[in-house]
């Protein structure tokens, strides 16, 4: 399927999926033996949270790239009820910021109000500009 919601992932326990989310948060720890694998947590369009697992070879290859909406294609494992994907392959995907949203460089609050005031001062102005 090409559509896979994270609700229904139980359905795929065992098998290789494609899904969709927006990285929440990421974290990086090293094995055993010394080498990176990664830890990920994504949410889907409706709200669903999914854990994904990133060993060594694959968080080598396709490390996260900030925040942003990621492809994730792996294998569906379930432990005590609960689904996690163990990570294949994955792509930050192309996305167009929400400037209402965006955080100003050095992310205070002050900061993003200050910009966000500016920007709608500069649009008035380019407005009272242009001819009706």
């Amino acid at each position: 399927e090409d559509d896979i919601r994270l609700s229904d992932l139980h359905r795929y326990v065992g098998q290789r999926v494609t899904v969709y989310g927006y990285l929440v948060t990421a974290k990086n720890t090293k094995t055993v033996k010394g080498d990176r694998m990664s830890f990920g947590n994504l949410v889907d369009r409706d709200g669903a949270f999914l854990d994904t697992v990133h060993f060594p070879q694959v968080a080598a290859r396709y490390p996260f790239r900030g925040k942003g909406i990621y492809t994730v294609t792996g294998k569906v494992t379930e432990e005590f009820n609960f689904q996690v994907i163990e990570v294949e392959q994955m792509e930050r995907l192309a996305y167009v910021d929400d400037i209402r949203y965006a955080e100003a460089t050095g992310g205070d609050k002050e900061s993003n109000k200050i910009q966000s005031e500016n920007r709608k001062r500069k649009a008035r102005k380019e407005s009272e500009k242009s001819p009706v």
